[in-house]
Order: C-alpha cells, then structure tokens, then sequence
C-alpha cells in the first residue's frame, strides 16, 4: 500500500528529526562528537583528575551519542529508499534537504569526506527519482560529493617564496624587465614547481567524482528550462570539475562546454572554465592549454553577466593573474571594471550581509591589486604614487567596511611603505594625516573585531580535546597574501599614530595631538607597543602644564635611563620653570644604578646651568657641580691600557669642596664598634601608630655621595672622558662664582690642571698606540705583497721612487721640539 509506504518514510523523517533535536538538547551537532564538560569542583590538594578517554562513563555515552548520530542519518536514508520505491522524487529530496541542512556545519568546517556515504546514496536515489524541479539542491550535493572523493587527494599547493608585502618592488617604467614581461604576458608566469603525482589508490573515487560533475552539468545545461540554475551556484560546480579533470590529466576542449544548449550561461561558463583552467596551472600537476589573458578579459567583456558578485570575483581574479605577469595595463582595465561596482554599478538584486561582505572584500583587493601595480611601475613619478596611495586608501575602507583585519593591514602596510618618502616634509605629514587617520580607524575597528573571534575561538579549543579535532584538510591556494607577525602590524599602528601627532606638532595645535594620542591610547592592546603613544602623550602635556605623573607611571617597567630620558624631556618641553625643576630632580632621582652614571653626570651639569640661568641661588648650582663631581673621582674603571710615568710630582687630585679653598682631610680609619644587641622589631602596626606619623620631624637633605677614595692621586686619573667632564665642571663652578668669589680663581687653575692632565695622559698612550698601529702594518703588508706578485714587479721597477720621509730622531715616544716636528707627529 503506497500510502502506507508514504507514511512510513514521514515516520522515518519524525523519528530522526527528534533525534537530532535530542542530540542538540545535550550541545551537540549531527555526526559530531561530544565536548567533555569543564570540572569546576573544588579537590583536595593531589588531586589528579581523570582523562576523558579512561573514563569508561564518558566513553560510553559518547557512544551513546554516536549511535544517536547513525540512527539519524539512516533513517534519512531509509526514506530516500522508500520515496525510490513509492517513486516519488518529493521524498527523495525531502531526505537530500534533511541530510544538507543538518550536516551543513561538517561542510563549513571542511569535512567532506564524512558525508560521502550518505551523500552517495542520496544521488543514486535522485538519479532513479529524479529531482522534482530541485536543481541547487542537486547542484550542491553532487559539488559536495565530488569535492568529499578527491579532497584526500589534492595535493598540498606548492611552496612559495614569502613575498613580503613591507617590501615593494619599483621598477623603472621604460626597464628591459618590465618591457620583456609585458611581452611575455599571454599566459600567467608561474614559477615552476615539482611535478605532483596523483595518490593511484584514490583514482576510482577520482574517476566517481567526474561522473557526478558530469551529471550536474548536464542536468544544468540548458537542455530543460526549469533546471537551470543561477551562475554563482554552477560557479562551484565547475571549480569541482575542472580541478577533477586536471587530477585525471585530461585536457578541456573548447573550454567544454560546446554541447550545452543554455545560450544565455554558455559564454558565462566559458570564461569560468578559462579563469579556473588560468589558476590551477603551476600547482604541480597538468597543466592546462590556455588562452591568453587578453583574450580571456575580452570575452569576460562581452558577456553579460546574470549575478554581479560573480563578475566582480572574475575581474578581480584576473587582476591578480595580470599582476603576476606584470602586465600593468590588463591590471589597470580588470581592477577599473572591478571598481566600477562600487556606487556606479549597483548589484541587480539586494545582497545580505555575507554577500556584502564578499562584494566589500573583492574590491578591496581589486584596489590593493591596482595600487600595487602602480608603485611597480611609477618610476618615482610623484602623480602615480599619489594614485597608488589613494588605491591602498580605498582598499583599507572596503576591508574596514568588510571587517576583514588581514585585508585592512595589507593595504595600511602598502599605504606606509609607498609614503615613506614623503613622511620627512612637514607639508606631506598634513596631506597624509586624513589618510592615515581613515586607515587607523579601520584597524581600530576591524582589530576590535577580530580579538572577539580570536576569544571565542580559544574558548572552543579549550574546551574541545585534542583527539575530537579534526585533521587540517587541504583547501585550495588562497588569493590574499599573508602578513606578519601581529607585533609588527602593532608597531606599524603606533608608528601611523607618531605621524599623525607629527603633523600636529608642526602646526603647534597640541591639543588636537593629545586627542589624537587618547584615541590612540583607548584602542591600541596594552602592550609595549603603546611606549612611543606614552611618549608623544608625556611630551605634550608637558607642553600644555598637564600633569604628566599618570603616564609617566606606564614607563615602570622599563629600564631606569629611560624613565630618566623621559623627565629629561619633560623638563625640556615644560613652560613652568617649577614644572622643569619638579622634572630635572625625577630624572636625577631615577638614576640609581653604576651602569647610569655618566647619563647622572650630563643630567646634574645641565641642571645646574639651568639653575644658574633661571636665577636660582647659586649654591644649589654649586650643589649639583659638586655631585657630578664626586660621581666622577669615585668612578673605577676596568682593566684597560693605562699609561705609564713616573712617580714624581704626583698631587693629590681631590677636588676642593664647596669651593674653600683647602683640600679635604684623608679619611682616617675608624675602629670598629662592638655589636650591640638589637631590640626587637616593631610590629607594621606599631610603627604606624607611632609618634613620628603625626609629628614632621626636620632632617637635613643630602646631596652628593661620599667620597670612597681618599688617597686618590691626581696622576691616576687617566681616562679622557673623566678629565673633560671634570674640566667642563670647574669651568662651569668658576663661571658660577663671580669675579667677586675668592675661589673662581682655584677653580679656573684646577680646570687649566684637567686640561693639561688630558694632553699629559694623550701623550703618554702614544708610544703604545705607534706599536699598536706598526703592528698592524706589518700583518697587512705581506697580504698586499701576496697579491701583488709578478704583476707588480715591473711597475715598481719602471716608476721611479718616491722620496723618503726624513727618519725621526730619538725614541718614538719623544715629544716633538719644533713646530716642523709638531706638524708631522
């Protein structure tokens, strides 16, 4: 009885309809495996939890699930089976429809393969039933049959030289280079790769999958009106088809669709087959017979297109195949007809989101496509690079607007590297800082977007165990380039932002900069990226008399000298001479270490001028003089050379201190107290609530260190750095005392002793700088002898020589008597 046949196969549809709700109910997808739940339970300490696959409760409700899964996908199929024996094609697709939608997330995630089994069944049954006007549906289970018997075998794309996007090449128009690949533009240029065996043992499914792109083809061929289907949906199709039909070795005729009686898609069809033909050659298997890329464009010219979002991916994707070949003006013509989509040509018919988003990517390559093909051949001609970077600024918008983050950094790194050379001139920084700020809102947003994605993403992997995972399968070459590592795409971001600030600062409009820095500042990830936002956000509020205690706070863990470097500029740039006394004492203070000493002494000389010129007492001028000076004659230094001489007329080199005129006391030894017990210490309470917290007591501030070596001669100072610093120090204190000081006169006698001590201490390294020097000469000479062999000879003997250099009486470390002796030491 056909009706109770017909009722029996809605049981079926029923009974696995519920199973799959059922499967959802406990989280889980159709022909998915479960996620083990997250233990959020306390344990006591040594613990060791269970794992999931010894747990024999997990494993045996996993295969409950799994059996959940099998049962309803069989009762699909049981289905089909009845509707081919009531003969009724509703059935059949009725079960095709169940099967597609409840298994769609193994399609997104690339498991094709799973669904072969089944799908395999479902065309059978279509094939005795037919399809009942249902041709997409036909149309995507056979794609998605064919593509799940070769996925095993596509062979993995061919490795490629990481092109670089920071670097653009720019050759000159009228180049040998250019001109020979304009010639040689007629097929795409690929670099030639290993040949690619094809798996034998796959070749039956190779085979299996033709004939179901055989047979979706010929469905849709025109033959009966009623199935024929939209071009974006045949578009799959023959991708499928064409990579099977290279994986066979079998060369396309005719672009292969001579037969087909649908005149309206025919042309359609022929330039997909070219374009798809154009793009599998140099993978390492066959390649195809093509036609040229002229010849290709033109008939994509004539046609008239039924979809717009296809036309637009076949422009663009010949833009790319020209850029390959540069061939600049194929390049320019597909991208110009890619671009015209955009306000000038409206698609037929609305697009959704997702086809908004592909139409916004499409351009936005179209875009970097055009403005890269324009750096290539600009020849340092000024209109075209402006060209291209108003390409690269329309492609980062489209990415923007797509939420594409890897598109919208491609086109700000194009967009950088082509306006490097204009970045140095105040008046292109603020014909760059609209652009510029266009592109950092796009990264802003697109970044936002993707830091979303990524933490759902790391969720799901955390959760999910590693053998529930599926195995990467092999998907076809993408056409976007990839980029770098993301601190560099955070570096190019911060280094965006320096210029926009920039151009501010040339205009003196620091409160628009300080914006722009905020802005900055909220939407960069804290990193140490955000250092040079800091920087330029420190320098202008100092500038404006904002307090700039809070940022300086975000320098914390960096080193020492350059938290210093940075009150040293804010002491530069403040206004208020309070505000640069406040940051000259931060940036001494926050030197602490040995190693930062010589940054310590240039602080405290610079900040004792700045005492004196801003009228400050002169004794905080001398105070700070006299600590860069202890700072010095307490220095040690290594085990370098150090010059020889003799004892005799050694003086002490202690400088005199606060300007009295007599030299200090050595430093006689003290003995050593006894230790005495220590009480005990007082509680953090105790110390808080004691006296000292509510009374100020007065204590005498301390400048300068202690001078560690008394008996330090003025004969062991030697190095010159030391000398000129000490000798620019008691210019300095003699300049600070007066004419009415009765010290200025000691200090400018020990400043002419450094000066001279700095000419003694040269001298005396003369003799081992000549050895040093001889030295050398000597090991070069036979070098120059060697290479001179045989073909020197005869010149030596025919030039006539040069007259030699009188000999130097007397030791060599004798120091010259005469003016003639002098002008040649």
């Amino acid at each position: 009885d056909k009706d109770l046949v017909r009722m029996l196969a809605e049981v079926h549809f029923i009974n696995s309809e519920a199973m799959v709700h059922l499967l959802r109910s406990e989280g889980v997808q159709l022909n998915n495996q479960p996620i083990p739940p997250v233990d959020k339970s306390k344990h006591p300490k040594g613990y060791v939890p269970k794992k999931p696959e010894e747990d024999p409760d997990w494993l045996y409700y996993c295969d409950w699930i799994k059996s959940l899964s099998a049962s309803a996908t069989s009762g699909f199929l049981r289905a089909a089976e009845l509707g081919v024996q009531l003969q009724e094609s509703w059935v059949v697709c009725s079960s095709a429809a169940y099967l597609w939608n409840y298994n769609n997330h193994l399609l997104t995630e690339n498991r094709h393969p799973e669904l072969v089994e089944p799908f395999t069944a479902v065309v059978e049954a279509l094939k005795k039933v037919g399809h009942a006007g249902e041709a997409i549906l036909l149309t995507q289970i056979c794609n998605a049959l064919a593509y799940g018997l070769i996925q095993r075998g596509i062979p993995p794309p061919p490795a490629k030289e990481p092109a670089s996007p920071n670097k653009l090449t720019t050759e000159k128009a009228g180049s040998p280079s250019k001109k020979a690949s304009q010639k040689s533009a007629k097929t795409p240029a690929k670099t030639p790769s290993k040949p690619v065996a094809v798996d034998q043992e796959g070749m039956p499914d190779i085979k299996k999958a033709l004939e179901v792109c055989d047979f979706a083809l010929d469905v849709t061929s025109g033959s009966v009106p009623d199935d024929v289907v939209p071009i974006s949906i045949r578009h799959m199709l023959v991708i499928t088809w064409v990579r099977v039909k290279q994986m066979m070795s079998q060369q396309i005729k005719n672009l292969g669709v001579e037969e087909e009686g649908n005149e309206g898609q025919r042309p359609m069809t022929r330039c997909l087959v070219g374009l798809e033909m154009t793009s599998l050659n140099g993978n390492g298997l066959m390649d195809f017979n093509v036609i040229k890329l002229d010849e290709l464009a033109s008939m994509v010219e004539e046609c008239t297109w039924s979809e717009g979002l296809v036309e637009l991916q076949v422009w663009t994707r010949l833009a790319e195949h020209a850029h390959n070949v540069r061939h600049h003006q194929l390049v320019m013509k597909c991208a110009g007809k890619a671009l015209e989509f955009d306000g000038k040509r409206k698609m037929e018919k609305k697009l959704g989101s997702h086809g908004s988003m592909v139409e916004a990517e499409m351009l936005s390559y179209s875009s970097d496509i055009m403005g890269m093909s324009l750096v290539e051949n600009m020849a340092g001609n000024n209109a075209i690079r402006r060209s291209a970077l108003e390409a690269f600024l329309n492609a980062a918008r489209y990415a923007g607007k797509a939420g594409n983050y890897t598109l919208v950094v491609i086109a700000a790194r194009h967009y950088w590297n082509t306006s490097l050379k204009l970045i140095p001139s105040p008046m292109e920084r603020e014909l760059l800082r609209d652009p510029l700020l266009v592109i950092l809102k796009a990264l802003a947003d697109t970044y936002r977007e993707k830091s979303k994605q990524d933490k759902e993403e790391k969720d799901e992997d955390e959760k999910e165990p590693e053998e529930n995972k599926p195995a990467p399968a092999p998907t076809p070459v993408s056409t976007t380039p990839s980029f770098g590592d993301p601190s560099e795409d955070l570096t190019l971001r911060a280094s965006m932002y320096g210029v926009v600030f920039q151009s501010y600062a040339d205009r003196s409009q620091w409160e628009e900069g300080l914006k722009v820095m905020d802005e900055a500042v909220r939407v960069m990830p804290r990193t140490k990226h955000r250092l040079l936002i800091f920087q330029h956000r420190v320098l202008t509020k100092a500038k404006l008399g904002k307090n700039v205690q809070m940022d300086i706070q975000k320098f914390k863990d960096e080193s020492e000298a350059y938290v210093a470097l940075m009150w040293h500029r804010v002491a530069k740039n403040s206004k208020e001479p309070m505000e640069q006394l406040a940051a000259y004492q931060q940036a001494i203070v926050a030197l602490q270490t040995p190693s930062s000493e010589w940054q310590k002494i240039d602080y405290l000389i610079e900040f004792a001028e700045w005492l004196y010129t801003n009228g400050f007492p002169k004794q905080d001028a001398q105070d700070m003089l006299d600590w860069a000076a202890d700072i010095l004659l307490n220095m040690q230094f290594g085990p370098q050379f150090k010059p020889e001489e003799p004892t005799a007329g050694r003086s002490s080199a202690k400088r005199r201190g606060k300007g009295k005129g007599k030299p200090s006391p050595p430093a006689t030894a003290k003995p050593t107290p006894k230790p005495t017990p220590q009480p005990p210490a007082k509680k953090k309470e105790e110390e808080e609530e004691g006296p000292d917290r509510y009374i100020p007591v007065s204590r005498p501030s301390q400048i300068g260190v202690e001078v560690t070596n008394s008996s330090l001669l003025f004969a062991d100072l030697w190095q010159t750095r030391q000398l000129e610093a000490l000798l620019r120090i008691h210019v300095m204190l003699a300049k600070v005392a007066g004419k009415a000081s009765l010290y200025q006169k000691d200090f400018a006698v020990m400043a002419y002793r450094y000066c001279m001590r700095i000419w003694e201490a040269s001298l005396l390294s003369v003799p081992h700088v000549i050895k040093e020097m001889a030295r050398l000469g000597t090991s070069s000479q036979p070098e120059r002898s060697g290479s001179g062999k045989g073909k020197g000879d005869k010149k030596e003997k025919d030039t006539p020589g040069k007259p030699d250099k009188p000999k130097k009486k007397g030791p060599v470390e004798a120091i010259p008597s005469t003016i003639e002796d002098w002008a040649s030491y």
